[in-house]
């Protein structure tokens, strides 16, 4: 099989979910097999389908091949468990057209009833003003301590208690705004001074929370045209990065505009090692090259990165040859490989489950399609805010597990979602109702 033929199989997988969204009526955009798929062939499959020749520059066409049927395989194992999730609950799933009761008159009480407004403000301002002051001490200090930098992980669950403490009270409006814009100031900032994309699109995920509380969905076309506006400008986030300091423009918005120019007319075709693709193939023929499967302790890695480092200089040394640090993956791609990748590419999570999982890769995509269903069923079916919140940061937490791989996913993982947890246990008044289930209605997926 072609290079070319195994490029188009993984585009139309990929793009499958996003295809029935379009084609079919009762489709759920916010559906996280879209995102998944759509950021699969975005970051893995685009660039080998329409341009593969720069990367066949850097490694053989046989590297792609094997990385892409992982990527396959482990998208029709995510779809698996999610549509295994839905075999197993079908009673639990209704149509929209069963129950179409206005948020005001039905779900705003229930809101109202198992969750305080007041501690839902609370908590989020806590964590905004957690996330600024992360901002301010660690701004422009590379080597600030991880304890106060990745506080500013907090940003996201801030912005969502906010916008739910709102949106159940309006009188709390001045002091959420007030949270919201300090919480986001981390990222405004990173998109001028970096233009970074995973801030970017942490903000743009932030849109589903008003969507999900009112169980409403944005028109069909404006939402493609955003989605399809949003991929392009986060492409064009990372190419302005060398314009700017090539002095090729004065300011970061100029600099994307003039990448998203040279998008289109034929000055992108030329790409280098850090494409996410390329190292992610580099990954899979390493790991099979060297023999030296990490068996799950991707787990062990990242706890290896807590103990403090004036009391344990030596951590990194604990880390497995596919943690982080100098002896880390990037280490053992190069001695495999030959080739000169830079600090800071990322493999993605389909190469970094090959690596933690051996050929039972399948096995982790199957449990997390299952298990981000259950969490979708809370959030749309049974009309939970806790699981709402949730099902927001997931978006994150998937497009870093996507794009990058096991490491940046796990922190924001651990630094935004169990913190919403306990708040949320704080924030609730009573338990969930019982038989939320049959009251409340989803939409078709």
């Amino acid at each position: 099989m072609s290079l070319h033929f195994l490029a188009i199989l993984v585009a139309i997988l990929s793009l499958g979910p996003g295809a029935l969204y379009l084609l079919r009526r009762g489709r759920d955009p916010f559906a996280p097999p879209i995102f998944i798929g759509g950021c699969a062939f975005v970051i893995a499959d685009r660039k080998l389908l329409t341009n593969p020749q720069p990367a066949l520059n850097h490694l053989p066409a046989s590297f792609y091949h094997e990385y892409l049927w992982i990527v396959f395989f482990s998208l029709a194992s995510l779809y698996a468990g999610w549509y295994w999730w839905k075999r197993r609950h079908r009673s639990a799933i209704l149509l929209p057209s069963q129950l179409k009761v206005p948020a005001q008159a039905g779900w705003l009480s229930a809101y109202r009833r198992e969750f305080r407004p007041e501690r839902l403000l609370a908590a989020g301002l806590g964590f905004a003003f957690l996330a600024f002051l992360s901002l301010v001490i660690t701004h422009g200090h590379k080597h600030a301590t991880g304890y106060v930098r990745d506080l500013s992980f907090l940003s996201v669950p801030a912005v969502i208690f906010l916008i739910q403490a709102m949106m159940l009270d309006t009188s709390y409006a001045l002091p959420a705004i007030f949270g919201i814009a300090l919480a986001l100031s981390r990222y405004v900032l990173r998109f001028f001074s970096y233009g970074g994309r995973g801030d970017t699109a942490r903000i743009a995920t932030l849109l589903l929370v008003p969507y999900l509380f009112r169980g409403t969905r944005p028109r069909k076309l404006p939402l493609v045209i955003l989605a399809v506006s949003l991929a392009i400008g986060l492409i064009a986030l990372a190419k302005s990065r060398k314009i700017l300091s090539q002095g090729e423009a004065p300011n970061r918005i100029e600099a994307v505009a003039a990448a998203v120019k040279q998008m289109f007319s034929g000055e992108h075709r030329k790409y280098s090692l850090g494409q996410e693709f390329v190292i992610g193939a580099a990954e899979v023929y390493s790991v099979q090259k060297l023999h030296n499967w990490d068996y799950g302790r991707f787990a062990w890695n990242v706890l290896a990165t807590f103990p403090p480092h004036q009391f344990f200089p030596h951590k990194i040394q604990w880390q497995t040859t596919w943690g982080e640090g100098p002896r880390g993956y990037l280490n053992t791609i190069r001695n495999a490989t030959g080739l000169p990748f830079l600090t800071g590419a990322a493999p993605t999570g389909f190469a970094d489950a090959f690596v933690e999982f051996w050929w039972l890769f399948p096995i982790f995509w199957f449990l997390l399609g299952y298990w981000l269903h259950h969490v979708y069923a809370g959030a749309v079916y049974e009309k939970r805010l806790d699981y709402q919140g949730y099902l927001a940061i997931l978006f994150v937490v998937l497009l870093y597990l996507v794009a990058q791989g096991f490491y940046p996913a796990s922190f924001n993982f651990l630094f935004s979602i169990l913190p919403a947890m306990i708040a949320y246990r704080w924030c609730r008044v009573v338990r969930h109702p019982a038989g939320a289930r049959e009251r409340f209605s989803g939409v078709a997926t």
